[in-house]
């Protein structure tokens, strides 16, 4: 049985405090990636990386990436392909970790994310 079905992670910086920062680190020069697992992550990070584009459309390509994006939904990794935001993925992390993602989150979160093989396990 899951343990946290319904849970969507926790943040570390709300969207508006990461755009803030990032934004005056990208203002300096600076490359920013950020670690993101869940969807909830995920969508703070893509929502400040917009926010930072949106203020700064110079910004070069690669200069904000997305680091693992684990558990990703379909509309967010296009999201992440429309803004032109790189994602970094560690398949032997996905892959290692994929069986303590299904008994924690279930296997409906992950059901888009993870090789059907390991689903089936």
């Amino acid at each position: 049985m899951p343990t946290a079905p319904t849970t969507g992670g926790e943040l570390q910086w709300e969207a508006g405090e990461l755009a803030d920062a990032a934004g005056q680190a990208v203002r300096r020069g600076w490359k920013v990636g950020v670690h993101a697992w869940g969807d909830h992550a995920i969508r703070a990070a893509l929502d400040a990386f917009e926010a930072i584009l949106a203020g700064q459309p110079e910004v070069a390509p690669g200069t904000l990436v997305l680091e693992h994006a684990g558990l990703a939904r379909p509309d967010q990794r296009a999201r992440a392909i429309r803004l032109g935001i790189p994602v970094t993925v560690q398949y032997p992390l996905l892959y290692g970790l994929s069986v303590p993602l299904l008994e924690y989150w279930g296997p409906g979160t992950n059901r888009t994310d993870l090789p059907a093989a390991r689903m089936a396990r």
